[in-house]
C-alpha cells in the first residue's frame, strides 16, 4: 500500500491574504529603512561672502579635519539672532571652516580669538548697522565631541568668535567646495 502525502490546495483567498501581509510586511520596513536614515543634500551653493562663494559637494560628516568646510546648525541663541537681525535664515545651516578640534584650547580674550596659545582672529564689537554682537570670554579645550567654527578670511563672519565651540552632532555635511 502506498501514501501519498499530499498538501491541501489554498483558496485564492488564502493566497491573496498571504500576499497582502508579506506586502504590507515590506512596504514597512522600507519606510521603516527611510525614516532612519537622513537624506543628504548632495550639492549646495553658497551665495554669502563668509564663505568661499560656488557649489560644494556635500558628504557625510564622518572624518572632519582642521581646515574642512562644514555645513551645520549654529546653536540655538545664534539661530535666533542671526534670524532675527537678517543674517541668515534660522531654517538655513551655516557654511564654516573648522577651526578647532578635540584637544584644542581655544580662548577669547577681550577682542582675540586664540587656538593653543596663537591669536588667529579678531571679533568685531558690533555688525554692520552697528549692533553689538554676543562675545564669550575665557578658556576651554574642546572635548571629542567638541568643535570650534572660524571662518579666518572673512572678519566679519557670524561664527565661533561670538558663539564659541559648537557640538560635533551639530554638523550637517562635510563640503568640498568645487
Amino acid at each position: 500500500m502506498t501514501v501519498r502525502w499530499q498538501r491541501p490546495a489554498r483558496s485564492k483567498a488564502s493566497r491573496r491574504d498571504v500576499r497582502l501581509v508579506l506586502t504590507t510586511a515590506a512596504v514597512g520596513a522600507g519606510l521603516l529603512a527611510l525614516s532612519t536614515h537622513t537624506v543628504r543634500p548632495v550639492l549646495i551653493y553658497n551665495p554669502s561672502p563668509s564663505a568661499p562663494l560656488g557649489y560644494y559637494r556635500a558628504l557625510a560628516p564622518t572624518s572632519i579635519r582642521l581646515g574642512d568646510w562644514v555645513l551645520v546648525d549654529a546653536p540655538d541663541a545664534a539661530r535666533t539672532l542671526a534670524d532675527a537681525r537678517g543674517y541668515l535664515p534660522s531654517t538655513v545651516p551655516m557654511i564654516k571652516a573648522i577651526a578647532g578640534l578635540a584637544g584644542d584650547r581655544i580662548c577669547a580674550h577681550g577682542k582675540t580669538i586664540s587656538i593653543n596659545g596663537q591669536a588667529v582672529a579678531m571679533r568685531l564689537a558690533v555688525d554692520h548697522k552697528g549692533r553689538t554682537l554676543p562675545w564669550w570670554q575665557g578658556c576651554t579645550t574642546l572635548g571629542h565631541d567638541d568643535v570650534f567654527l572660524l571662518n579666518v578670511r572673512a572678519v566679519n563672519s557670524f561664527d565661533g568668535r561670538y558663539f564659541g565651540p559648537v557640538k560635533r552632532s551639530a554638523i550637517r555635511a562635510r563640503l568640498v567646495p568645487l
